[in-house]
């Protein structure tokens, strides 16, 4: 099954206030990738596995995390619409949504 997943990383730096705040790449389970923020530092994004629990009746998706490294640095994220970004491996990371949902019409998870 192909899975690939979008990061976007906040910036905190306001001097570079014409420069966008948000990163977004696309990764397959598996990839890794290099992006550059806007404050000239970069990252390496690793893709380590996505895990989604639904429920039996109507296949709602109940809980889903996704695990990621990032510039060596490995973590779990819990995802959901109302989780804060975390600190992994000097960036701030969140994930917003693992599979299609509305209008996104996206089957990949969204990081930011």
């Amino acid at each position: 099954m192909h899975r690939a997943i979008s990061f976007f990383f906040l910036v905190a730096n306001l001097t570079g206030a014409q420069q966008p705040l948000f990163r977004v790449m696309d990764l397959d389970v598996g990839a890794t990738e290099r992006v550059q923020a806007a404050d000239g530092k970069s990252a390496t994004v690793k893709l380590l596995s996505i895990s989604e629990t639904r429920d039996r009746v109507r296949s709602a998706i109940r809980d889903a995390r996704v695990d990621v490294e990032i510039n060596g640095t490995r973590a779990t994220l819990s995802c959901g619409n109302y989780r804060l970004p975390v600190a992994v491996g000097g960036v701030q990371v969140d994930c917003e949504v693992t599979s299609m949902i509305g209008s996104l019409k996206s089957r990949f998870p969204r990081l930011r």
